[in-house]
Parts: structure tokens; C-alpha cells; sequence
């Protein structure tokens, strides 16, 4: 019999330190009032196991936490998916096909079909108008693509071109540094390289409760410059109560340049001996579509 699984859950791992900072005055004054808070934090966790005639795993979770002063703000993101599959190979030997003429036997494979983490940084401050500068730090890893880890620091300028409570759109240049390990190194490749980055981002109010942000993002290779990378994430959010909101997101990701895995190379003179490895290069392009329940802290 096939069962299934599912469990939603969702945690906040930044909101308990910014309220245990706060002092008595502040509690004492929020009593007669309750201001704009500086900070919002969105979290969540799913988990989803099936078994029986099909078998797998799914892990996904996500951290999005904001901070805002008059002229600046400071964005913090983690997440995460993890997905395992197990196929089941079966098999029968014997001397008949009836009864007690063959022995049947199953064997179970697990596979990691999908493994990727992220950790992001940015922080932006407005100079003149609606002009602003801006760093950010990145951290992610995409085994089943490729990438054990890539690490990449941009410091730009940039423009708030729209900035109402139904629209934001803003467009930024930037230049810095990338440190990319592929799981499967091939022959000259470099980890280290300048990098520089256009990108945009806009958000945009449907309805009264539901959000729809876009971000783009073209990031090219100072040494190569047919190595460059495009990134396209869309999420449609849809507000359920104060503290629940149901978000649908589609990911995008295209490596012109995309890496390798290493395919043995098994001899036909001495059968099972290895002569070695050779690259065979990824497919250019990775999507992901996703659906979770979020809690706003």
C-alpha cells in the first residue's frame, strides 16, 4: 500500500535575537504604541516522503530575513533542496515460469537527483536621490550540476527607478570577484577569475494580498568571456492571514560554459580495468519549480 507523507513546518532563526534585544523603555513604550518594525523575517520548511510501490525524500527550506534604516537595508537569505529517489530493479531466475520454478529478486538504488544550497548577503545604501551602492556576498552548491562550491563578492552602483507601495523597480552595476570549484576539475580550468554583473529586480502588487517579485541577473567572466551565467528567479505570493502566505516560485539558470562530470574509461583489452577519466560536459540550463507555505515573523 502506498503511503504518503507530508510535513509542513516553518522556523525563524534570526527573529528571537532581534527580540531579545530590545530594552524595558522600548517595551514599556510599545505598550502605548506599536511603530513600523525594522526588520521582517520569512521561513519555511516542507518535507515530503512517500514509500511503498515508489520511494523518496524531499527536503526544501528557505530563510529570507530584511533589515531597514532610513537610507539603507541589509538582506540576508539561506535555503536549500534535497531530493532522493529509490528505484527498485527486479529480476528472475529458474528453469520455469511457474511456480516454484524461478527465484525472484529486488534490488533497491537511491539516487541524489537533486542537492543544492545557497547563502546570500546584500546590503544597500542610498547616496544622492535614487542612486545607491550596494555589496553583496554568495555562497552555493549544485553537486547533481556540477558545482561542489562558488563563492562570489560584487560591490556596484545602482538606480531605484520605481518606488510606490504597488511597484518597485531598481537596475545595478557591479564588479568583483568569483572562486568556483566544479566537483569534476577538467585540464586549465581556473577557479578564480574578475567578475561583473548587471542585473534587475522589480516587485509589482496584483491584488490587494498578493506580490509578484522578479529578479534577472547576467554575470560574465573577466578571463573568459564566453563563461557567463544568467539567472532568472519569479515568485508569485499570495497573503493568507498576517502570519501565512502561499508562494509559488520558477528558478532559471543558464552556465553558457556549464561543467563537467568524469565518465570512466573501461579498457576492451583487459576487461574491467580503467583507463581513466574523461569530462562530459553538463546540460546549459537548470529550472526549479517550487510551491511552500511561508510564516511571516
Amino acid at each position: 500500500m502506498l503511503s504518503r507523507r507530508i510535513f509542513s513546518a516553518s522556523a525563524s532563526l534570526f527573529s528571537a535575537a532581534f527580540l531579545a534585544a530590545g530594552t524595558p523603555e522600548a517595551a514599556a513604550n510599545s505598550a502605548a504604541a506599536s511603530p513600523a518594525r525594522a526588520w521582517t523575517d520569512k521561513a519555511s520548511l516542507s518535507l515530503v516522503s512517500t514509500s511503498g510501490n515508489s520511494k523518496g525524500d524531499s527536503l526544501g527550506f528557505s530563510n529570507e530575513f530584511l533589515y531597514k534604516w532610513s537610507n539603507a537595508s541589509l538582506a540576508v537569505n539561506f535555503g536549500g533542496v534535497r531530493i532522493e529517489t529509490t528505484n527498485t530493479v527486479r529480476s528472475a531466475t529458474g528453469l520455469s515460469t511457474n511456480p516454484g520454478g524461478y527465484v525472484l529478486s529486488e534490488t533497491e538504488t537511491k539516487t541524489l537527483t537533486s542537492d543544492s544550497y545557497f547563502a546570500n548577503g546584500r546590503y544597500d545604501r542610498t547616496f544622492i536621490g535614487r542612486f545607491f551602492g550596494f555589496g553583496s556576498v554568495a555562497w552555493e552548491t549544485n553537486k547533481p550540476a556540477g558545482l561542489d562550491s562558488r563563492t562570489r563578492a560584487i560591490v556596484g552602483v545602482g538606480m531605484q527607478w520605481l518606488d510606490t507601495p504597488e511597484t518597485k523597480l531598481r537596475t545595478d552595476l557591479g564588479v568583483g570577484f568569483t572562486k568556483e570549484r566544479p566537483v569534476f576539475v577538467t585540464e586549465g580550468f581556473e577557479e578564480n577569475h574578475g567578475t561583473w554583473q548587471v542585473s534587475g529586480r522589480v516587485e509589482q502588487k496584483l491584488w490587494a494580498a498578493s506580490f509578484l517579485i522578479s529578479e534577472a541577473a547576467y554575470v560574465g567572466n573577466t578571463k573568459e568571456t564566453d563563461d557567463h551565467l544568467v539567472i532568472w528567479k519569479t515568485t508569485l505570493s499570495t497573503n493568507l492571514s498576517d502570519r501565512l502566505a502561499l508562494k509559488i516560485g520558477y528558478d532559471l539558470a543558464y552556465k553558457n560554459k556549464p561543467n563537467a562530470v568524469g565518465v570512466p574509461v573501461m579498457s576492451i583489452l583487459n576487461p574491467g580495468a580503467t583507463l581513466g577519466l574523461v569530462p562530459v560536459a553538463l546540460k546549459k540550463t537548470d529550472t526549479m519549480f517550487t510551491t511552500s507555505l511561508v510564516i511571516n515573523f
